[in-house]
């Protein structure tokens, strides 16, 4: 085997060398500072190779912390989002129900001046279509509610006692625009308070925002801002209800008349409480005008 090992030459170098670098740094290394030639050229050797097997280890690491570190970020972040969504909706909650808060306030301090007119109804419906706006009241003909009532909020006037039963009532808005409804709907005889003029509430312009007043005389001079209200002799509707203000003046059918667009008073966006107004002398008036219309068809009348 050692003769084997002797006839390799380029092995048999090797060793030697290796053998005498040992033991120079074994004879040499005691009490010394400095290192010799040989020394530092096997450890510049040695710590370069530590260099390359450490660098690609050491990114490994931090890569592997890195993506522990971005999963704690991403929990630290879904709790915050969680919890200031939470804050947002606890905020918002907070404003609905001061909003609701100060609209019961205003409400309340209405009815109770008229309590004897009017019947609290709280909205618990409300149709799809806005062309045919309704809602449904909690209220009905076991409260003394009856069709055609006008049915008001603090702000003014929005719309009639469409069709009751006992416990509910529908109540057309006078936002809703379909002809039909229109055409079913008793006039709405209104007067411009300001300028001592008269006209009729038609149906609602969705494009301006406004109800359509006309015939309104030529020779009055409307201008904006001019106060709405409800005409005492209204088949329906009792006197003095505000409806809105005057938004926008022009001419009526062949210039002979004026028509104006209203801006209503009432928010018609987030209804939650109405009024019914219960007046005695209009249903009155309306019951007169039913006995007449059923003995005239009893007589065979039109």
């Amino acid at each position: 085997m050692w003769f084997r090992l002797f006839s390799n030459r380029k092995l048999f170098i090797l060793l030697t060398s290796l053998v005498l670098l040992l033991l120079l740094m074994g004879v040499t290394g005691n009490g010394r500072t400095e290192l010799s030639w040989p020394e530092k050229a096997f450890k510049s050797t040695l710590a370069k190779l530590q260099g390359l097997v450490y660098k690609p280890a050491g990114a490994v690491t931090d890569f592997i912390d890195d993506l522990a570190h971005m999963g704690t970020l991403y929990e630290e972040n879904t709790k915050l989002r969680a919890k200031l969504e939470k804050q947002i909706d606890v905020t918002d909650e907070r404003d609905d129900l001061r909003a609701r808060q100060k609209e019961l306030e205003k409400l309340v301090g209405y009815y109770e001046k008229h309590k004897q007119e009017h019947i609290v109804a709280q909205v618990v419906a409300r149709s799809a279509d806005r062309f045919n706006d309704v809602i449904v009241i909690d209220r009905g003909m076991a409260e003394g509610i009856k069709p055609n009532m006008a049915v008001i909020t603090h702000e003014g006037l929005i719309g009639r006692v469409e069709s009751a039963t006992d416990s509910m009532a529908n109540v057309q808005l006078l936002t809703s625009s379909r002809q039909e409804n229109l055409m079913k709907a008793p006039a709405i005889a209104a007067e411009i308070k300001e300028r001592n003029a008269f006209g009729i509430i038609e149906g609602y312009d969705h494009d301006k925002k406004a109800l359509i007043l006309s015939m309104v005389d030529s020779q009055a001079k409307l201008h904006k801002g001019d106060t709405v209200i409800t005409y005492g002799q209204s088949e329906i509707y009792p006197p003095n209800l505000l409806i809105g203000t005057v938004q926008e003046v022009g001419k009526g059918n062949y210039g002979l008349d004026q028509t104006a667009y209203v801006k209503p008073k009432a928010s018609f966006d987030r209804l939650r409480y109405v009024m019914v107004v219960r007046d005695t002398g209009k249903l009155e008036v309306q019951k007169h005008l039913e006995e007449n219309k059923a003995d005239k068809r009893a007589k065979g009348g039109d």
